[in-house]
């Protein structure tokens, strides 16, 4: 099973490579960690008792890379990524291809790699409706880029005002008229599924529990309150903060479920520098 882990994410990885080094010659850390991480593939290839510090070490180099030099691309992040989920760390693995998701959110290697993780992320809830229904208004990212929307939108509107004036100076202004105000509500559907999407990710701020075993309580302070779930909470699952208080987090898991968790156990996939 691993053996086929390190293939998949070898070929996935020298796409990160090559983009780091056709891009980036101006950062030799990246570079050098993604290099770093390239070897430690290569030594887990060959069953090396020193491939998990190598890929730990490259995991490392290649954070302080991101952070340090501001290098915020979905290769990088996508490379760390990977580091992590070879080091068996599904939590800051699902936070890195998130945060990779939101750079480049048709890039199919992100979205496999967190397929991948979600199959390996035990947690027995499934999404209630309103979150199949939000997963849906969103679906486009992964098929049609940004810049097409916003250019639709755009051009239905230029359009629909086109008609409108040309309808002032026509013997059919009523015909214009009706043509220009069905191009007008078109050109909102674009920019209605933008805002969606932009309010998605920051009015309710996605998170990723990083820690294993992790109780959910039913109130911030595990002294008082009883567990909601009979399982613990593991690294990688997926969720949505609600509030803070007194050091736990309220969060809401795909299935609308509610629970309080340590703050530390999860880190935002939008980091609060970012926010702020």
């Amino acid at each position: 099973m691993i053996k086929q882990i390190v293939i998949c994410l070898s070929l996935m990885l020298s796409v990160s490579v090559s983009l780091a080094s056709a891009s980036d010659s101006a950062r030799p850390d990246l570079h050098q960690a993604i290099e770093s991480l390239d070897h430690g593939i290569k030594l887990l290839e060959q069953n090396d008792p020193d491939a998990q510090k190598a890929i730990e070490l490259a995991a490392t180099q290649i954070e302080y890379a991101i952070r340090e030099y501001g290098y915020h691309s979905a290769a990088a992040y996508h490379a760390l990524g990977n580091a992590y989920t070879l080091t068996g760390d599904m939590g800051h693995a699902m936070l890195a291809y998130r945060r990779a998701e939101l750079i480049d959110p048709r890039d199919i290697r992100v979205q496999d790699s967190i397929d991948y993780v979600r199959d390996q992320v035990h947690i027995s809830v499934e999404p209630n409706i309103p979150n199949r229904i939000r997963a849906a208004l969103i679906s486009w990212r992964g098929i049609v880029p940004r810049t097409w929307i916003w250019a639709a939108g755009i051009t239905l509107f230029v359009f629909a005002w086109g008609v409108f004036t040309i309808g002032l100076f026509s013997a059919q202004s009523r015909r214009a008229r009706t043509v220009g105000i069905a191009l007008l509500v078109s050109s909102l559907f674009p920019f209605t599924a933008l805002g969606y999407e932009w309010s998605h990710e920051h009015a309710r701020a996605a998170v990723v529990v990083v820690h294993d075993e992790i109780v959910a309580m039913s109130g911030p302070d595990d002294s008082i309150y009883d567990a909601v779930y009979s399982d613990p909470l593991q690294s990688g699952v997926e969720a949505h903060l609600i509030e803070t208080r007194d050091g736990w987090g309220r969060v809401q898991l795909i299935d609308g479920s509610m629970c309080w968790i340590p703050q530390s156990a999860f880190e935002r996939v939008i980091p609060e520098s970012a926010i702020e």
